[in-house]
């Protein structure tokens, strides 16, 4: 359950410039204290990873890295946290999204990626990656909300999760009957 003044966060992908950890890292910094940051996945760029290295070292009460996960525990690892911080740079899909959403836990993530409107939808936030400032007054608000206030966030989540599956399965199903 979400507490007030706590927010943990988690990041769980690919460690590679393009999904961005470095400056979620740098941003997170300067979050209001309480908010943590977990860090999980595999380093596939090594000088990359080094200077994201450096600032969970230098930040050991706010930041941690876990290793990898085995697939069948992604879910469970969402579950743990209270969302999940991922500022990439660009996604096609974003598996590492919908498996949060799925988890019943919401996003904060750029703009480059399929999952929009996360706000209208209550599922969570887009952040503009050139705006630190509405980052961090989003961090402060949610770090004020108690498990009642942001219980919303992960019904929403769940359910946007379960839309697409629907969504997908019945769009699968209508190519299916006139692909025969």
């Amino acid at each position: 359950a979400k507490k007030t003044g706590a927010l943990k966060l988690v990041y769980l992908s690919l460690i590679t410039a393009k999904k961005n950890l470095l400056l979620l890292l740098e941003w997170l910094q300067h979050a209001p204290p309480g908010v943590r940051l977990d860090v999980y996945g595999p380093i596939k760029d090594q000088p990359y990873w080094n200077a994201c290295d450096r600032l969970i070292q230098s930040n050991p009460d706010r930041f941690q890295y876990k290793g990898d996960v085995p697939p069948d525990q992604v879910q469970s690892i969402f579950q743990q946290y209270d969302a999940f911080a991922f500022l990439t740079k660009g996604e096609n899909f974003g598996h590492a999204l919908y498996e949060c959403l799925s988890a019943g836990r919401p996003i904060l993530t750029s703009r480059f990626t399929p999952w929009n409107d996360l706000t209208t939808k209550g599922a969570g936030w887009n952040v503009e990656l050139e705006d630190k400032q509405a980052f961090l007054a989003l961090l402060d608000r949610l770090l004020r909300q108690d498990a009642t206030d942001f219980h919303h966030y992960n019904q929403a989540a769940h359910q946007l999760a379960s839309d697409y599956y629907r969504d997908e399965v019945n769009a699968n199903a209508y190519v299916n009957l006139f692909a025969s």
